[in-house]
């Protein structure tokens, strides 16, 4: 199995062209489904109360009496890894007459280490309102075609939810959801838990680190985890499911798969992929909507970890026949050479364009470097990668690529013709 190596030494990362500066402090740990809804608890939680302020309005007034730009915590679940990620974002040091970022830094460690909680559970009044909150967005999500359709569409394709989680079983996890499953899961990743940190921006190093080994003392090691991005995908061949639904157009999706992808495969698909569904080349919409007005909307949608695209349409029941076989064309395109090389060389130049607007960002350089970091896939890397391929090798892929599922979910007033 892969190994992801990272080092708990403070990375001080400099950008002198701004008047800001960011604490980050990331924990990894392992990735359940089952907390899904405990991360949401907990991403409110840790944004709106803490335990010396366990009021919304305390913590704003500490918040603007710091005079915070952000502090708040997210998380990104890759495969079976977890990543709890906390930000601050305060002023450049010395910018505002008397105010010294010191004070800032002490609340927002207390903040992460002092949650609102006693004896092992979270605040009960305050974790049920926001419990509620999610179920009534759980049900909601049904109410449209889109949600509905998709959600339908994963209980069909992924029955033992390798990959996706079903609405049943999300309603599951949400009813075993406890206040004290949230702060045991806190608890073990985070209180116990050890980090990598980065502070960012325009600051004086050495008032820092000396900030740092006061507020956040941490032993420099080698944190060496398993890494399992990877999610494998198994699904049926060429299945066909059509059902009727309550609402007045037709969803379609049809989706393909590429059977036990190696890592070393995973560009070669995000490529396809994104030929077929971004903007610079955009084939799935521009044969089925702008030269064909076969259909109401489209796009693509990759999972590069798991090797799987779906490609969405709405439209009309009668159009659903010809659009199956559109995409098919289209896709099977992608085998004249000439046709392919000018299509990789489009994405690139709006790859070229996104990397030179994102490097107008303030927070590229560090986003860029906690990516690389966590080997998870750069832009400047996706595009070398890209720039690299050899286009015999992209078109033998494409044998790779096989369509599992078509599903047609047909609006109940939308005749067949």
């Amino acid at each position: 199995m892969d190994k992801l190596v990272l080092n708990t030494k403070t990375k001080y990362v400099k950008n002198d062209s701004i008047k800001t500066m960011d604490f980050i402090l990331i924990f990894p740990t392992k990735y359940n489904k089952k907390d899904m809804h405990n991360l949401k608890i907990l991403k409110m939680f840790l944004s709106s109360y803490s335990k010396k302020f366990p009021t919304e309005k305390a913590y704003k007034k500490e918040l603007a009496k710091h005079m915070i730009i952000n502090l708040g915590m997210s998380t990104k679940a890759i495969g079976k890894n977890l990543f709890v990620r906390f930000d601050l974002t305060l002023p450049m040091d010395g910018i505002i007459e008397g105010y010294d970022i010191e004070d800032s830094l002490r609340f927002f460690v207390e903040t992460i280490y002092n949650p609102l909680a006693e004896s092992g559970h979270l605040s009960d009044e305050l974790f049920d309102r926001e419990k509620e909150f999610i179920r009534t967005r759980l049900k909601d999500s049904n109410r449209g075609i889109y949600g509905a359709s998709f959600n339908r569409l994963i209980e069909l394709i992924d029955k033992d939810e390798k990959i996706f989680t079903h609405d049943e079983t999300s309603i599951k996890y949400l009813d075993q959801t406890t206040s004290s499953s949230a702060y045991d899961l806190y608890d073990s990743a985070v209180l116990k838990g050890k980090f990598i940190s980065y502070v960012y921006g325009n600051f004086d190093e050495n008032k820092v680190s000396k900030l740092i080994d006061k507020y956040l003392p941490h032993k420099e090691e080698e944190l060496i985890i398993d890494k399992e991005y990877q999610r494998e995908f198994v699904g049926e061949d060429d299945k066909y499911y059509e059902e009727v639904s309550k609402f007045n157009q037709t969803a379609l999706f049809m989706v393909y798969s590429v059977e036990k992808m190696l890592e070393s495969e995973r560009e070669y698909f995000s490529l396809i992929a994104n030929i077929l569904g971004q903007s610079e080349n955009d084939l799935v919409f521009n044969a089925l909507r702008i030269k064909n007005n076969l259909v109401y909307s489209s796009s693509v949608s990759k999972y590069v970890y798991s090797g799987i695209m779906i490609v969405e349409t709405h439209l009309q029941y009668k159009n659903a026949k010809d659009a199956i076989q559109l995409v098919e064309e289209v896709i099977a395109s992608l085998r004249d050479k000439e046709y392919l090389q000018s299509c990789i060389d489009r994405l690139l130049r709006g790859i070229e364009i996104d990397l030179l607007r994102a490097s107008d960002s303030k927070y590229f350089m560090i986003e860029n470097i906690i990516d690389e970091d966590l080997d998870y896939r750069p832009l400047k890397q996706i595009y070398d990668a890209y720039k690299s391929m050899d286009i015999d090798d992209i078109v033998k892929f494409l044998d790779r690529i096989k369509k599992n599922t078509v599903f047609v979910m047909r609006g109940e007033n939308d005749e067949k013709e």
